[in-house]
């Protein structure tokens, strides 16, 4: 098979248009389409979230943009982020990294966008106009259209037809459109179309995708749409893209307790008892020196203080200690952060949330947004969300509702030894401890750009 080319690229604009566009649901019958005005200058990456909006969809499954039509592979669709997380260093050019100016230049130039390549949705884009650019006008707006966009997972533009028939009374209804119907929304109406409501979608500032952490991403992707746009208002009000670390003063106050029990091993290590605990003076050290006897415990043995088991298990887990033949060790990565309060902030910072499994990595990723939205109850949702994703116990059961608490643990620990929200004892969470989970909540490309840079 011949050698697929790399798309081919016009030179952006010098100024700033309004593009008036048609885009069309290929192949539906009755015909399916919105006509958007657009700024000439918007990126692929934000061509792709308005299309979503403007046609109803949920952004649910994976899509490509290409310059030639549909079954054409003469030519490499653009990439997305998740064509680089699946084929590292795959050939190609990044639909964020390309302008609309640069695909469409002309009246009658045409862009195709596929949408979930199981059903293929496919649309094709028709660039229509070329007018001044007004200050004021939004980045996008739908001046009309025709008909709703079909449901999510409904089997493609074929079955959607056949179903759309036999509901409007143009055709029978079998029997495996009566069963697919059956799952139709309650107030579904085919022909329904607000361009109002559209246009109150769009105002909506976008969700970068691309911003959010893997784990919290992965859940949302796999959300059907009334969860999933439940969990999307949650990260909106998170404000996660924007998230700025705390200052360095903060930070050194939330590792404080981490730099404590480095400190206490030292260079030498730390004897255990002989069951593997923190020797009961150490214990007794730690929580004097860090303030915690106002926690639930008895202060001088570490099974039967939490506050100190959780700092020791989740430094263990942060590769800041080692246990070895019976001693706790300081590592190299603790040994090289114990003094540099800031460089510890993000070693600890970029490796939430702490889970090892997958399920546990979506609910640690729950647990961060609770409290970057504290008044939000995510945590009381948390288990009907790991549900709709299709989540049960190993024994196929629903989950209860303590699941996502239970398999958070180790997040939890973390938030807690960081005081980064109101502990169980009612302590008041740090100045900094929301925008320690809004950080940690971002993908690495995110957190990257506003690091420090390292000390010698």
């Amino acid at each position: 098979m011949p050698r697929r080319r790399v798309p081919e690229l016009g030179p952006p604009r010098d100024d700033v248009v309004t593009f008036t566009v048609r885009v069309d649901l290929a192949r539906a019958t009755p015909p399916i389409w919105r006509r958007l005005e657009l700024r000439s200058d918007l990126t692929l990456d934000q061509v792709h979230d308005i299309l979503q909006r403007a046609m109803g969809w949920t952004d649910s499954h994976l899509h490509h943009f290409q310059t030639v039509t549909f079954g054409d592979l003469s030519v490499l669709p653009f990439l997305t982020p998740f064509d680089e997380e699946d084929e590292p260093g795959i050939e190609g050019i990044q639909e964020a990294t390309v302008r609309l100016d640069q695909v469409l230049a002309a009246p009658g130039d045409r862009l195709f966008y596929e949408y979930d390549f199981g059903d293929s949705w496919e649309h094709v884009i028709r660039l229509e106009a070329v007018s001044p650019r007004e200050e004021s006008a939004p980045a996008a707006r739908c001046v009309t259209g025709r008909r709703a966009c079909p449901p999510e997972d409904v089997g493609g533009i074929w079955t959607y037809n056949e179903l759309v028939a036999a509901l409007e009374g143009r055709a029978p209804l079998d029997e495996d459109l009566a069963a697919t119907a059956a799952w139709l929304p309650e107030d579904f109406d085919p022909a329904d179309f607000d361009v109002d409501e559209v246009n109150e979608v769009l105002d909506e500032e976008p969700l970068v995708l691309a911003s959010l952490n893997p784990a919290l991403l992965d859940l949302l992707l796999s959300l059907p749409a009334p969860e999933r746009t439940a969990l999307e208002s949650w990260i909106r009000e998170a404000d996660i893209g924007a998230a700025l670390p705390p200052s360095e003063e903060q930070m050194a106050a939330m590792v404080a307790p981490y730099q404590a029990l480095l400190r206490e091993v030292g260079g030498d290590g730390l004897a255990l008892t002989a069951a593997g605990w923190l020797p009961p003076a150490v214990v007794q050290r730690l929580w004097v020196g860090l303030g915690l006897e106002g926690t639930y415990g008895k202060g001088n043995r570490e099974n039967l203080t939490p506050a100190v088991q959780a700092l020791r298990e989740s430094a263990t887990t942060l590769g800041l200690v080692r246990v070895l033949h019976g001693r706790l060790l300081v590592t190299r990565a603790g040994a090289r952060l114990v003094e540099r309060p800031v460089d510890l902030w993000w070693h600890i910072v970029e490796r939430l949330p702490l889970e090892k499994k997958a399920f546990g990595r979506l609910a640690g990723a729950l647990r961060l947004l609770d409290v970057a939205v504290p008044d939000a109850g995510v945590m009381d949702a948390s288990s009907a969300l790991l549900a709709a994703a299709g989540w049960t116990t190993e024994g196929g059961r629903s989950l209860d509702k303590w699941a996502a608490y239970q398999h958070s643990h180790p997040t939890s620990g973390v938030l807690g030894t960081m005081r980064s929200a109101q502990d169980l004892w009612g302590r008041a969470a740090v100045p900094g401890g929301r925008d320690l989970a809004r950080v940690a909540l971002q993908s690495a490309d995110r957190r990257l750009r506003k690091q420090p840079t390292p000390g010698p």
